[in-house]
């Protein structure tokens, strides 16, 4: 079969592809990263780019147009997720400090389902050189974790492939923070990095298939420890890798992580810890032990399977208020490009409180609104359709409401199932630690006011910000909290949450807005 050349802009990064194969396929042959959040089934959106014919650009979607001759395709800027710090975790008399000897560098890493974040450490001081992340290039298989199991799956030599990639995006932050520091990767002498169970599987190239389908067999739940070269790292000779241990196959070592880094031994209790992603963990710290679960929330709090959604980048509405007319903020500060997770929340709170959305997160009919003027303008039909424009294309649908209803109401069921294993009410929560780019951006007015936790919570939040990493680099500055960390993960009860009879009773209760 005939193959043709497909050159990627601006990267300048080419493959040879057969023919008959999709542009998406060809930028996974590349190892260039592109968003497909719906697996390749031309249902998001999200996966447009140019091809460039003659001095003509065609617009299409990279997962459905086929390569029948060589092409030009230049792809969108890849909007990126500010790095998170967590400052609040750790005061300079409290930082971990390396237990070996040596100016040594070590590398953190959380291994994000949609972003990579790397931190570079001096192992001898303890201090963080740098940081950076990237789009964690595993999106063209799909946004959420079951799409990438389907799509390893697919074919032998896929997983293969998936790691090649996800190791390559790897190596690619350690030399942007080998440069930025002034050193050679070489340097590196340790890695320590945290992901969600299937993230950490196919890093280190373990099989996924038993992820996929109860009653979910797991390689290992263990942490693993391995010569980087072993995985594909380009770091120091003889630098060894480790991940960090599981409680079960949805409640992975980023969870595991984000206890370390605030302290789960030595917090006041009871305590919640929340994840708040594409799937919703929680551990509960009450009575002496530790309580997790895993509920599938969905993408929408990421920015992902909304009609205008985009993650927390340049042009994102990150907030909004009501006034006399709906007031934007948007990250950058200029023309809006989209509504990002916090965004969403902070909308449909407001919403809810000018009754311009009901408790069954109905969206006021055009005309039918009470309110200010201004704000009721913006409400239309489309297609039979209730729709709400905000600036321009930028929309909020009927139906990006129900994903907020739907995620919500599966967090707060997880939440409240999870106080009744431990026979305590959430007003007895001393704090609720909301990690994630989640957990960065959201407002504690905008949870409470959508009901994804319950009001009693209210004063309790902390935001934490990115816990996987802080972890990670904890435990790379102080090798005996992956002692601590294997005690945690060991000693966890998981519950299942799907064959309780308290999760859908909980679950319906937590529909209403």
């Amino acid at each position: 079969m005939r193959r043709h050349e497909v050159v990627f802009q601006p990267s300048r990064v080419a493959a040879r592809v057969e023919s008959g194969a999709t542009i998406a396929e060809a930028a996974r042959t590349a190892g260039v990263p592109l968003e497909a959040p719906c697996a390749g089934a031309g249902a998001c959106g999200k996966c447009v780019v140019q091809i460039r014919r003659g001095s003509h650009l065609e617009t299409a979607l990279a997962c459905l147009a086929r390569v029948e001759s060589d092409l030009e395709v230049i792809l969108p800027s890849l909007e990126m997720t500010p790095v998170q710090t967590v400052e609040a975790f750790l005061g300079a008399a409290q930082a971990p400090r390396w237990e070996g000897t040596g100016a040594e560098w070590g590398m953190a890493l959380d291994l994000g389902t949609t972003t990579l974040v790397a931190a570079l450490v001096n192992l001898a001081t303890g201090r963080i050189a740098g940081r950076s992340s990237t789009l964690c290039p595993l999106v063209a298989c799909g946004h959420d974790v079951v799409s990438r199991i389907r799509h390893a799956r697919s074919h032998p030599r896929a997983l293969r492939r998936m790691q090649r990639d996800l190791v390559c995006a790897v190596n690619m932050l350690s030399r942007r923070l080998g440069a930025e520091a002034g050193i050679e990767t070489a340097a590196i002498s340790r890695v320590v990095a945290a992901g969600n169970t299937t993230m950490q599987h196919v890093f280190l190239g373990l099989p996924v298939a038993g992820l996929g389908e109860y009653p979910y067999r797991v390689a290992t739940l263990e942490a693993c420890t391995m010569e980087a070269s072993e995985v594909g790292l380009d770091v120091g000779p003889g630098a060894l890798v480790t991940t960090f241990p599981a409680m079960s196959a949805w409640v992975g070592g980023d969870i595991v992580a984000g206890l370390v880094a605030i302290g789960a031994d030595t917090i006041e209790r009871p305590a919640l810890f929340l994840d708040v992603g594409t799937n919703g963990e929680m551990v509960l710290l009450a009575n002496g032990e530790l309580i997790a679960a895993s509920t599938a929330a969905g993408p929408c709090f990421e920015g992902m399977s909304i009609h205008s959604g985009m993650r927390a980048a340049e042009g994102a509405i990150q907030h909004v208020r009501i006034a006399d007319d709906l007031v934007l903020d948007v990250v950058g500060g200029g023309s809006p490009r989209g509504l990002c997770g916090s965004g969403l929340l902070d909308l449909v709170a407001e919403l809810r409180r000018a009754e311009i959305v009901s408790s069954r997160g109905r969206l006021a009919a055009p005309g039918s609104a009470t309110g200010p003027a201004a704000l009721a303008s913006r409400l239309f039909e489309e297609d039979g359709r209730r729709r709400m424009r905000l600036d321009g294309d930028v929309l909020v649908t009927q139906g990006d409401i129900r994903q907020v209803q739907l995620a919500k109401a599966a967090i707060r069921a997880g939440v409240d199932v999870l106080a009744g294993e431990a026979a305590m009410q959430s007003a007895e929560l001393r704090t609720v630690f909301v990690a994630g780019a989640f957990g960065t951006h959201a407002r504690e007015s905008s949870i409470l006011g959508v009901g994804l936790l319950p009001d009693d919570a209210r004063g309790k939040l902390a935001f934490v910000g990115n816990a996987s990493l802080e972890g990670a680099t904890r435990a790379l500055r102080a090798k005996s909290l992956l002692d601590e960390a294997a005690r945690i993960a060991r000693t966890a009860r998981v519950v299942d949450l799907a064959p309780t009879e308290a999760f859908p009773r909980a679950f319906r209760d937590a529909m209403s807005l």
